[in-house]
């Protein structure tokens, strides 16, 4: 067990002021007024050689006026140029802003030397990166040779508006890092500790912030959506224009958002996917309106698969017999954030839609999320979810509770779910875990869980616990880094003895699961991961006598200059659940990223699912590839053409299924776009090919802001 004390241990952090200042330009140049500015270096390795001295010298000033920050990076090469092309890679300086101080949740924003942005959010003190969040800023890049060495400068200009603060706070968190694909090295101001990546709550300070908001703070979000349908499973051939209206009110750390008619049909269609376990396949959320605020609304948990009481995907989903998307009507959405609490709530009306086989009725869901800091960066948290179907007065609700405890590199987490609908009895799930790090290299974990037999948080949720499940596991690890020069770069090595039952099995399954990762800095930057499992376990044919489950994978990638390889092999004996029947399975994929001029890049990922029957004879395997060739115009300008096929082999090569799309997106500016997309499926019967499905359409979103 991790004992955690409520002592809050005080150390000196490094820091900086930053000062007032006016008429500051985003021009690429160091002009006059940032030489009063504070500076610091962003000299502490992480990578390759952990605690050394960057090879590079980068500084960093920060400025502000009464609505924006600004950052200027300025960097000093040597005679070798940096890359600067759309299609490569090229080096990336990022800002990491606590602007509550909170020492657990912060804002990053990234650039690279071909001026690409990118931003997110970091929860769980570093535990969670989320790069769904997108802010309203702005950067300027300019690459040039003085004397014979370059020099690179990185300026950057975030408004406070795009953040969430209290103006009583002044100080508030900051962190830099800069990172060289040529030298494959990752540099920091403030060094997080070895093996855990980003710390939030060891961020240095940033003091003398006075943020100020211009305007009445109204974001105004109109959508204007053209499409042309054409589907022979839904029986459609129309053409649709359609408006929708997105509202935000944000102060400080307040905001209170909308959404009335959105059209929220993926017109970028997911790749063919399929799975042979049990659990569900889980979907990422890309809608804006239910993005904002959305760490709210999620537990905190490391080291455990946490459940989601509120799976925001569930809302608006297509039905089961294709019949089309269920419609939203309107939604609504109030956050506010402090120095240690978050509180959030949200309400949606889904319309009704009428299928063959099924019914989506008139329906309303709700979720209240709560989230407090304790013991400087430790947190607990509750979210409750409910739905109610308003044709039929069948209701819904589930409520989960959870915390971690965090101190230096060990953590500690639990939750416990309780849910109940209006036709059954209350049911709960128990899940705990936490990891302990001895001395420097060595660590020891656990887990555990505990189900009961009704267990089913489906209508508003998402999780990887079973009804009726008991299990637990111990894990005993290693990790290390290299030493300056070796061709080891680190590696770590752990052992998990697991036990578990489900509800029907007459006794208890046991096993061993291991894993070995060895990343490599020559002759070349790769990686290696191995893991393997042995699992006595109970299926529907072997209740009366256990069988031993096994499984082995392999995972390797490669850099190779601009270009990077990786592949995966994952073989298995156990239960097949598409199947439902015992037998071998073997999930493999692979996938390359090469550029091919400074402007266009290409890229190829294919995953293949080979199936053996209960007596070992070969099955069949499907193929599902994904080719695209991406062209930039611009870093806010691209067009990408990609294909989807998916091949089936039992006696033969079947091809089956492709699905050819072509995407342009262009930001106007930031958080504004346009999209034109052409999305064709065709689909192999009886040795023709036939497209039964369509979409043509452009979609353009404009923020205005008041």
């Amino acid at each position: 067990m991790i004992i955690y004390s409520a002592l809050i241990f005080v150390t000196t952090l490094p820091s900086f002021s930053i000062k007032m200042a006016k008429g500051i330009r985003l021009n690429g140049k160091e002009e006059a007024l940032w030489y009063s500015a504070d500076s610091v270096y962003v000299m502490r390795m992480s990578e390759p050689y952990y605690g050394e001295e960057a090879t590079y010298s980068a500084k960093v000033k920060a400025l502000q006026d009464e609505n924006n920050l600004y950052f200027l990076f300025k960097i000093e090469y040597d005679t070798i140029k940096p890359d600067t092309r759309l299609s490569g890679r090229p080096d990336w300086v990022t800002v990491y802003i606590d602007p509550l101080h909170s020492m657990i949740e912060a804002y990053w924003f990234s650039v690279s030397l071909a001026n690409e942005r990118n931003d997110g959010l970091i929860t769980g003190d570093g535990e969670r990166f989320d790069d769904t969040w997108d802010g309203v800023w702005e950067s300027r890049v300019r690459v040039f040779q003085k004397g014979k060495n370059y020099l690179a400068l990185v300026e950057l200009k975030i408004p406070f508006k795009t953040l969430k603060f209290k103006k009583k706070i002044t100080t508030w968190g900051v962190n830099f890092k800069v990172y060289y694909e040529n030298i494959r090295e990752e540099d920091w101001w403030v060094l997080p500790p070895e093996n855990t990546g980003i710390k939030v709550s060891m961020f240095g300070l940033m003091k003398n912030v006075h943020p100020g908001e211009s305007g009445i703070g109204l974001e105004l979000y109109p959508v204007f959506l053209s499409k042309k349908v054409y589907s022979t499973y839904l029986g459609l051939n129309k053409y649709n224009l359609k408006a929708g209206l997105d509202m935000k009110y944000k102060k400080g750390a307040f905001s209170i958002s909308s959404t009335l008619f959105p059209d929220f049909a993926e017109i970028e269609s997911d790749p063919f996917t399929m799975t042979l376990g049990r659990t569900e396949i889980y979907y990422e959320e890309k809608r804006p309106f239910f993005l904002e605020g959305k760490e709210i609304f999620a537990p905190s948990m490391n080291y455990l698969n946490p459940a989601y009481v509120f799976y925001s995907r569930r809302i608006g989903k297509k039905i089961t017999d294709v019949a089309g998307q269920v419609p939203l009507v309107f939604g609504i959405k109030a956050t506010n954030k402090g120095e240690k609490a978050q509180l959030g709530v949200l309400g949606v009306l889904t319309g009704r839609l009428e299928g063959r086989y099924d019914t989506a009725h008139y329906t309303f869901w709700s979720a209240l999320g709560a989230r407090h800091t304790v013991f400087s960066n430790s947190e607990v948290g509750m979210v409750v979810a409910y739905r109610q179907d308003l044709e039929n007065d069948s209701t819904f609700y589930a409520v989960s509770f959870d915390g971690t405890a965090r101190k230096k590199r060990n953590s500690f987490s639990w939750q416990v779910i309780l849910h109940k609908n209006d036709s059954g009895l209350p049911a709960l799930a128990l899940q705990v875990g936490g990891v302990q790090f001895i001395k420097r290299w060595y660590l020891v974990g656990f887990g555990g869980n505990i189900v009961s037999s009704r267990f089913d948080i489906s209508p508003t949720g998402y999780t990887t616990l079973y009804r009726g499940e008991k299990g637990g596991a111990l894990l005993l690890g290693k990790y290390k880094i290299g030493k300056p020069g070796s061709f080891l770069s680190s590696y770590n090595a752990n052992i998990s003895p697991i036990f578990h039952r489900d509800p029907e099995d007459p006794g208890i399954s046991y096993g061993v699961r291991t894993n070995l990762s060895l990343n490599f800095r020559k002759p070349l930057m790769m990686g290696v991961y191995l893991n393997g499992a042995v699992d006595k376990e109970y299926t529907k044919d072997t209740l009366m006598q256990p069988y031993f489950a096994k499984f082995a994978g392999l995972y390797m990638w490669m850099r190779i200059k601009s270009s990077s390889l990786h592949f995966s092999t994952n073989w298995a004996y156990t239960w097949n659940y598409l199947r439902m029947y015992r037998g071998r399975s073997i999930y493999t994929t692979l996938g390359v990223h090469f550029p091919l001029f400074a402007k266009l890049g290409g890229k190829y990922t294919v995953k293949a699912w080979s199936e053996y029957r209960p007596d070992g004879g070969y099955r069949s395997t499907t193929f599902s590839g994904v080719a695209g060739l991406t062209y930039h115009f611009t870093p806010f300008m691209k067009v990408t053409i990609q294909n989807n096929h998916v091949i089936v082999h039992e006696a033969v090569l079947e091809p089956t299924f492709s699905r050819l799309s072509v995407y342009y997106s262009w930001e106007i500016k930031p958080k504004s776009r346009f999209y034109l997309v052409l999305n064709r499926l065709f689909v192999k019967n009886s040795s023709r090919w036939q497209s039964p499905e369509f979409v043509y359409a452009f979609k353009v979103r404009y923020l205005f802001l008041f």
